[in-house]
């Protein structure tokens, strides 16, 4: 029997696990000055958050170590006064992380952009939790310009917000949609206010649980982003296959039916013939 009748079957050559994890810092680089070449900023967003939910990790856990996580008996300042400034210092550090990864978790949900609906009608509220009147030419005070100031004034907004509209102004339907830049979101997935609370509690005890709930806490709301990210732009995916089919079934035959078929045709030779006769 013939050889070169016999299937073979193909080889894939894997690159090891620890090859991967070595060139992973060199691939991500590569990645980055593509994304920056071609101006896509979601993506150079997207691949800085992960060093940097990293690195913000790391630190998290070193400074756990240094104040403490193997030797959980209190220092005295009198004895070990350099050692006791030194541990002080390094739990200042980190609850200085812990500040910063509340801000971001405020700068997250805090984001948004708005939008002006200028042709819907004023007497019909549009189906959302989100919009308010805002009356035309009308600006918010220049205390409320700032990131603290806004988180102020869209609170109190909301209990001092316009019920109906006044027939001597003009008003306008504002929808305030949430949308938080990609570097933060990531961020906060990776290197949340809960995870980093579960980091402080860290000690020779129970490392061993917490570690693993503190990476799972991460893993659980990058999933859950992902998720509802997917969910939004299969919506779109049907939204827009559905309109296509009923253009195409319904709009499209309708549109320009023939209904009778007119033509006319003139003889050459006769129109020659008619002039020069002429």
């Amino acid at each position: 029997m013939p050889t070169s009748n016999i299937p073979r079957s193909r080889y894939r050559r894997t690159v090891p696990l620890w090859e991967r994890i070595k060139s992973w810092p060199g691939d991500k680089l590569t990645e980055i000055q593509e994304n920056w070449a071609l101006k896509d900023w979601d993506a150079i967003e997207h691949s800085l958050s992960w060093p940097v939910s990293i690195c913000l990790n790391g630190m998290s856990v070193f400074l756990r170590l240094g104040s403490g996580f193997e030797d959980t008996t209190k220092y005295d300042p009198g004895f070990q006064p350099t050692r006791s400034s030194l541990v002080f210092k390094l739990q200042y550090f980190e609850y200085s992380l812990l500040l910063i990864s509340i801000i971001n978790a405020m700068y997250v949900y805090m984001s948004a952009k708005k939008y002006h609906m200028f042709e819907h009608d004023i007497k019909n509220r549009p189906n959302s939790s989100n919009v308010h009147l805002q009356e035309l030419g009308g600006i918010p005070p220049p205390w409320a310009t700032g990131f603290l100031g806004n988180m102020i004034y869209s609170f109190f907004r909301k209990f001092f917000s316009i019920s109906y509209p006044q027939d001597e102004r003009q008003y306008v339907w504002v929808l305030t949609m949430w949308k938080p830049p990609v570097f933060f979101l990531d961020v906060f997935c990776y290197y949340s206010p809960a995870q980093v609370l579960v980091i402080h509690y860290l000690n020779i005890d129970n490392w061993i649980y917490l570690l693993p709930i503190a990476g799972f806490i991460g893993f659980q709301l990058s999933i859950l982003v992902r998720s509802f990210q997917s969910l939004i732009k299969d919506k779109q995916a049907i939204f827009g296959e559905v309109y296509n089919e009923y253009n195409m079934k319904l709009v499209h035959p309708h549109l320009f039916v023939r209904r009778y078929e007119v033509s006319t045709q003139t003889d050459p030779i006769s129109n020659w013939e008619l002039k020069k006769n002429y």
